[in-house]
């Protein structure tokens, strides 16, 4: 499938390396807000999770419930990594001018990872 026709990636560009490109793009327009807006959930997913440890089913369910619930930890420890590198783009912007490319580059790296997890 061609990229321009809604492909996730190909042989030649995998998905996650689309998302890393897309994402450093988009970091370096608006870090702030996508800092931001990664911090606030990570926030909204630990209160799930207090949420779901707090009412553990004892049945057949638990395997399930547990194995979701370290999902969301992955989920928000992966995007308090990427709100921190985000961070130190901001900062970096701040002294220099635009966030320079190698903080970028990592939070589009975290990025690409979070997207990993999510196919997987």
């Amino acid at each position: 499938m061609a990229m321009g026709s809604g492909a996730l990636g190909t042989a030649e560009t995998p998905a996650y390396v689309i998302a890393e490109g897309a994402f450093e793009r988009r970091a370096a327009e608006n870090p702030g807000n996508i800092r931001d807006a990664a911090r606030a959930l990570a926030r909204a997913i630990a209160d799930q999770v207090a949420d779901l440890n707090a009412s553990k089913p004892n049945d057949e369910r638990l395997a399930k419930h547990l194995e979701l619930i370290a999902f969301l930890e992955w989920v928000a420890v992966e995007l308090g990594k990427l709100a921190d590198a985000l961070d130190k783009a901001i900062a970096a912007g701040r002294a220099t001018g635009p966030p320079e490319p190698i903080f970028r580059a990592k939070a589009g790296e975290i990025a690409g990872h979070l997207n990993i997890g999510f196919m997987n």
